[in-house]
């Protein structure tokens, strides 16, 4: 696989003990797109991993900030990412400080995880996902919302991530109903230009 330069990806190197205060044992049969919401599928109580911490918002609606944990795939060489993923999924799992469900995210070998703010005003804080892959600058930008005790992929459009912005700033309440995303995509010269999709919860 080639070899993509702009891909940087800080990792803290943690020993993660999830305590997980509601078990299921069953997973959510939800699935859209390329995205698999489960809960707490993974067996694995206790790991040594690369995680990354992102700070988001009050999920839960206890009045605490939450905090997201990006758990990339396992690699067939953990030296040499590039060579691939082991079970040729390559899915980064997000998980949660608060007991809400994990986000298992396919095509994705760690990303980011924002806080997007309470955008439907219903006291839980959507999350904004920045998927990173082996190559090219271009993916997705994804926004999620927890409604109904389960994760909502509530819109995502194609951005051209290999800039250093705020991406939180890609994300536009319009009302408590419905909400934008500020896209990318090159017009008929080739070149890169922005485009808003509108999405509604």
């Amino acid at each position: 696989m080639a070899r993509n330069p702009s891909l940087i990806h800080s990792v803290v190197i943690l020993t993660v003990v999830f305590t997980v205060t509601t078990c299921f044992t069953l997973e959510a049969n939800i699935r859209k797109g390329d995205i698999h919401l489960a809960s707490n599928a993974n067996t694995d109580t206790s790991t040594v991993q690369p995680i990354d911490t992102f700070f988001v918002g009050d999920i839960n609606d206890d009045g605490k900030k939450d905090t997201a944990f990006s758990i990339p795939p396992r690699f067939i060489n953990p030296e040499d990412i590039f060579e691939g993923c082991t079970d040729n999924l390559c899915h980064t799992t997000i998980r949660f400080s608060c007991a809400v469900d994990s986000i298992y995210d396919r095509n994705n070998i760690g990303g980011s995880v924002f806080d997007a703010g309470d955008l439907n005003e219903d006291g839980h804080a959507e999350i904004i996902v920045l998927p990173a892959w082996f190559q090219s600058c271009w993916g997705r930008i994804s926004v999620y919302s927890y409604l109904d005790n389960h994760w909502k992929e509530a819109g995502k459009t194609t951005i051209y991530w290999c800039l250093d912005e705020d991406y939180t700033q890609r994300v536009i309440k319009k009302d408590r109903y419905s909400f934008a995303i500020l896209g990318d995509e090159l017009d008929d010269n080739g070149d890169r230009i922005q485009s808003e999709r509108l999405f509604k919860f």
